[in-house]
């Protein structure tokens, strides 16, 4: 339902918007917007995820929201494009915790939850 009701609000936007126009104002307004739903206690507590490719030219532009990634696939690999927007990877990206220790991902964010509440 989120991610649905997320798609309803970009895709309303790009379709008011020139296809040039730079990702970063468009987003900032789906983000208002899509914000503005938490004050509906139907869709409180639900959030979403959303990976997608502009192509413009012969120029690809690759965004995501959330806890999710984009991904190349050529010849049997996967080659990442893009970092999640996960605790976990910030917690990594602020040097709190390694990539090794995401191994044990529950028992760090368990230990956390205090913190965050």
């Amino acid at each position: 339902m989120a991610s649905r009701r997320l798609l309803e609000i970009l895709g309303g936007h790009l379709a008011s918007t020139s296809a040039t126009e730079s990702l970063s104002p468009l987003f900032h307004r789906v983000q208002q917007d899509y914000l503005a739903l938490s004050d509906n206690p139907r869709f409180h507590g639900m959030a979403a995820i959303l990976v997608g490719v502009r192509l413009l030219g012969n120029t690809a532009t690759i965004f995501n929201v959330g806890d999710s990634r984009a991904y190349l696939l050529t010849d049997g690999r996967a080659d990442l494009l893009s970092r999640d927007h996960s605790l976990l990877n910030d917690l990594i990206d602020d040097g709190e915790i390694t990539a090794e220790q995401t191994k044990n991902a529950a028992s760090i964010l368990q230990g956390l939850i205090p913190i965050l509440f």
